[in-house]
């Protein structure tokens, strides 16, 4: 498929790459495109600063498990873990080099972030332009990088409910740039670079793994196509197996060291040994994730949204390709007529512009962003198949290794695409591949044939433009909403109504627990353990509804009795999302009844925990005497 000579020339690829990044007339202002990516990350940071974290769920494991490693506790013997060693252990060491505290993390995912803008800007350069790679770090900064989109935190880079979620990623797209170098220079240093870092990817999570092998198996392909004899051939192919290889077997024989050895295999392998738990894939919650709960009306709306956009992108090229106004007015007839249908829809003459564009319903707004990046893979494929130029093969393989990577993340939520909930790490590298085929493809085929590229591009700016501010706009109304200063010094953030619960909670814990005394705080809440610094005696920290499924009740109940806390924090958590709403009476009786049995509450702060209304709410909980407690 590709020339089969790495050693030779490859100044028709430099200078190949060198028109397409003066393509928009930025080949003389080389600054402005960095200049305008950092003055937005400022913005955001500043607006957002410290609003990132949830104050109950998923985040306080990203903090209480990583202080817990400092502490010489081991991951998969002492705390039971669903995902991959890797990020548990890079954020124990970033406490261990500066100090144990949520704004050590802040920083440390805020140097990643600065480190993965430069990348992509570097990797969309190479195959595009400027422009592309300064709307594409602007893409990711204003949709994903900070922003909340739901009443819960967590969903983004500053503060991830998993940090496997954006190591992964941003280890993913290390190791595709590694392939774009293999692939154009033939540097077998670079082939087995990127090999290691999927390894590293593959210690983290499914999804993300799954999705950069595939990329790493396409690109790996196309590099080797270019190596001459079938000896040399099998030899780089064996090297690249070996790199994949290395981080997890480091990663086994420094668990082994600790633990038995199928312990610590099954601790490397992460949450891949179960995937064939159906019990646990089949809760309603991952239906919902992958849209495959209502496919039929998922599958609708993925066919509405990508006729919405078709819409204005065909009008965007036939406007480009006019000759006259006539023609242009002609071109813009099709958007016209559905933005007065959605006007006269929505009633325009009784209700705010600003709510028809803004207070719309834009959960389904990447609905096609699975459809738009398998059309970008079959384009990419079928341009180098079919072009006798080396320098548009070797690119166009680049392209498609990016674009299988970004349709496979995508597969978690493929009739669910979303900005929002996991759309924040999965569906970002998608909505930059194809905003850059888009805004320099489309260009491109444009320019062949005669089109006004201003025209063009302005129309795909201004759907930008709608679509970022339509979500900086439901953002900041959550943002603005949170106004209580949870936790002190370095541990410092802000949240909404639940964390004032959790700050009366953490003053009344003094009442009711010496220093030295363990606390668990069911279903979930381990971010009261980190602020308090106090330990969990058991070796789980999550009680929801899949980890009760994966782990066992009978396995957990068991663990409680064997090693009771002495006290107990019931927190008020709606799992609606997992069709079991309640901790204790629609899941987990059986814990629950034990809690009864063997502890007495002795404080509540807020609202009842279970109300339907919920409100936020947490119940106190003290052992009995240890003679009773022994009895049962």
């Amino acid at each position: 498929m590709l020339a089969n000579t790495p050693s030779q020339p490859e100044a028709n690829l430099a200078s190949s790459a060198v028109a397409h990044r003066q393509d928009n007339g930025w080949g003389s202002c080389a600054w402005i495109g960095p200049l305008l990516v950092v003055a937005t990350a400022a913005g955001m940071i500043w607006k957002t600063w410290l609003t990132w974290p949830d104050p109950i769920l998923d985040f306080g494991r990203e903090l209480y498990i990583p202080w817990q490693l400092t502490e010489g506790q081991l991951l998969y013997r002492d705390m039971v873990v669903f995902n991959g060693p890797l990020s548990p252990y890079i954020n124990a060491l970033w406490f261990t080099l500066f100090g144990v505290s949520l704004r050590t993390l802040v920083w440390a995912n805020l140097a990643i972030l600065a480190a993965l803008l430069c990348l992509i800007y570097r990797m969309v350069i190479e195959v595009a332009s400027r422009g592309s790679a300064t709307l594409a770090c602007l893409v990711f900064l204003t949709l994903f990088a900070f922003n909340q989109y739901t009443a819960f935190g967590n969903m983004n880079w500053m503060c991830p409910y998993s940090h496997e979620m954006t190591h992964g990623v941003s280890l993913s797209i290390l190791m595709i740039y590694g392939q774009w170098w293999f692939l154009r220079r033939g540097w077998m240093l670079a082939g087995v670079g990127s090999g290691f870092f999927l390894g590293l990817v593959m210690l983290t999570k499914v999804e993300v793994s799954a999705a950069a092998a595939a990329a790493f198996g396409v690109g790996s392909a196309l590099a080797l196509a270019r190596i001459e004899t079938t000896g040399r051939r099998v030899t780089a192919a064996v090297a690249l197996l070996g790199a994949v290889l290395l981080g997890p077997a480091i990663a086994w024989g420094l668990l082994s060291a600790g633990m038995p050895a199928g312990d610590a295999l099954r601790g490397v392998l992460g949450s891949w040994h179960h995937l064939l738990n159906s019990d646990h894939t089949g809760l309603f919650y991952f239906q919902w994730s992958t849209g495959l709960d209502r496919p039929g009306e998922n599958g609708l709306e993925l066919l509405i949204w990508s006729g919405i956009y078709t819409s204005v992108i065909t009008t965007a090229v036939m406007l480009s390709l006019a000759r006259n106004w006539r023609w242009r007015v002609a071109a813009g007839l099709p958007v016209g007529a559905m933005v007065v249908a959605f006007l006269v829809w929505n009633d325009a003459s009784s209700v705010e512009w600003t709510r028809l564009v803004f207070g719309m319903d834009w959960d389904h707004l990447a609905s096609p962003l699975p459809l738009a990046a398998a059309v970008v893979c079959v384009v990419m494929l079928a341009r180098m198949l079919r072009s006798l130029n080396l320098a548009t093969k070797v690119r166009a393989g680049c392209c498609l290794i990016a674009a299988v990577y970004a349709f496979g993340l995508l597969l978690k939520m493929i009739l669910n695409a979303r900005i929002f909930h996991y759309g924040f790490a999965l569906a970002m590298p998608a909505a930059i591949v194809v905003l850059v085929a888009l805004w320099n493809g489309g260009a491109a085929w444009l320019r062949q044939r005669g089109g006004r590229i201003v025209i063009y591009r302005a129309v795909m700016l201004a759907m930008w433009i709608v679509i970022v501010l339509a979500h900086l706009w439901l953002s900041d109304r959550i943002i603005d909403n949170k106004s209580n200063v949870v936790g002190t010094g370095g541990d410092r953030f802000i949240a909404g109504p639940r964390g004032q619960v959790v700050n009366e909670t953490l003053k009344r814990l003094t009442q009711f627990a010496k220093p030295q005394e363990t606390f668990l705080v069911l279903p979930e809440g381990e971010i009261l353990n980190f602020l308090s610094r106090r330990r969990n005696p058991i070796r789980y920290g999550n009680f929801n509804p899949a980890s009760v499924v994966l782990y066992g009740e009978d396995q957990m109940r068991a663990e409680l009795r064997a090693h009771p806390p002495n006290v107990i924090v019931v927190a008020h958590v709606d799992y609606s999302s997992y069709a079991h709403r309640f901790f204790g009476r629609d899941y987990g009786r059986s814990i629950f009844q034990w809690l009864l049995e063997n502890y007495e509450p002795v404080d509540r702060v807020g609202a009842p925990v279970g109300n339907v209304e919920n409100r936020p709410g947490m119940v106190v909980f003290r052992r009995l005497p240890t003679h009773a407690a022994a009895v049962r």
